[in-house]
């Protein structure tokens, strides 16, 4: 399969690099973060896990049940619909396993990435064979066909279940509500959630392949699906031991004099936490130790485009180094709860973050 040559805006022939796909003519920029994903890893009482054999790419692979997320839909609402699509079942998500990258198998020549988050699950009712598997079975650890998994991905994926498994002993792991934004005791409103149907939200008028026109997200000359997900970010509170909260004010790209948390975009083959640890390098010159995950969020954005992010926020501390201004951040600050600038934080997954770490 061909590279990207087209601007997806304009239509016109464009520079494909490595880390984007350049328009000379209109100047728009497509970046290529990585896809996100997620992935059910759906066990019994027996400690079994379902697998699925695949009919579509990678054909004859066994895998875990998932997909990608659409444009603007949380891993919770994204892992539900994937299962309810693929398995015609119901499930029950539990505790976050991990977060991995992998290879874009679908399209390898466009040297993209997938960001794959993956849960605990079990199912709520009887499950069936549909279209994107040609059979389902339960495996024990011993009787998984290593060397038939679709990815090395959902090899390591599948080896952290089992070792997770043998510590669970017979626990179930902690259920999600329906709708929420995969924290267990969140009382942050959720942004309202995406459904899927089948007319796409467009953010791009051409295909990249070809430059052809694009109907529903697919190219009226060439064929392809141009699917457009959420792009994936990253960013951190940062405690210190008065429990106090570190702030930036912006000083580049978009939000200019507004306060944010530290974090930006997942480069292509980047996890959330290496993106984490770059980052706050970049903007405010220390290195973090991240102590824990805190929340997923979904948020439009306006600008490159438009469409949809994923922002991905992390607890932690300063490891080492004096926060500092830079190109990026004009000023630094530590703020107690009570100063926090509420109107002039930039973000409003950023205010998520904070409200989370703050929760009694």
């Amino acid at each position: 399969m061909s590279r990207y040559r087209f601007c997806p805006k304009c239509g016109k022939r464009a520079d494909d690099k490595k880390d984007a796909l350049y328009c000379g003519k209109c100047g728009f920029i497509l970046y290529k973060n990585p896809i996100p994903a997620v992935l059910a890893v759906i066990y019994n009482d027996k400690g079994e896990v379902l697998l699925g054999k695949r009919s579509v790419e990678p054909v004859g692979k066994w895998a875990i049940i998932g997909g990608f997320l659409e444009a603007g839909e949380l891993p919770d609402v994204g892992l539900r619909q994937e299962v309810k699509e693929e398995l015609g079942a119901e499930i029950e998500i539990g505790e976050m396993l991990e977060m991995r990258i992998d290879n874009y198998v679908f399209d390898p020549e466009a040297g993209k990435s997938v960001l794959v988050i993956s849960y605990l699950s079990k199912l709520k009712n009887d499950f069936e064979t549909k279209d994107e598997n040609s059979e389902l079975k339960w495996f024990s650890e011993h009787a998984v066909p290593w060397n038939e998994i679709a990815s090395e991905v959902h090899k390591e994926i599948l080896k952290e279940f089992f070792e997770k498994l043998s510590r669970m002993s017979s626990r179930a792991p902690a259920i999600l509500p329906e709708r929420g934004d995969l924290t267990k005791t969140s009382k942050i409103a959720s942004p309202p959630m995406a459904t899927r149907n089948d007319k796409k939200e467009v953010f791009y008028k051409f295909c990249p392949k070809c430059g052809g026109d694009l109907d529903n997200l697919k190219c009226q000359n060439c064929g392809f699906v141009f699917y457009q997900n959420s792009r994936p970010t990253a960013g951190i509170v940062i405690l210190n031991d008065k429990n106090q909260v570190l702030l930036m004010k912006r000083a580049a790209d978009s939000r200019i004099g507004k306060w944010s948390l530290p974090g930006g975009f997942l480069e292509n083959f980047e996890t959330p936490e290496e993106a984490v640890l770059r980052e706050t390098k970049e903007e405010i010159d220390v290195e973090v130790q991240i102590e824990n995950f805190l929340l997923f969020s979904i948020s439009k954005y306006i600008y490159e485009g438009g469409g949809y992010v994923l922002p991905i926020h992390f607890r932690g501390r300063i490891k080492s180094g004096e926060p500092k201004p830079t190109k990026f951040a004009s000023e630094v600050r530590w703020f107690d709860r009570k100063d926090i600038p509420w109107d002039d934080i930039a973000f409003e997954s950023n205010k998520k973050a904070l409200k989370k770490v703050f929760e009694k």
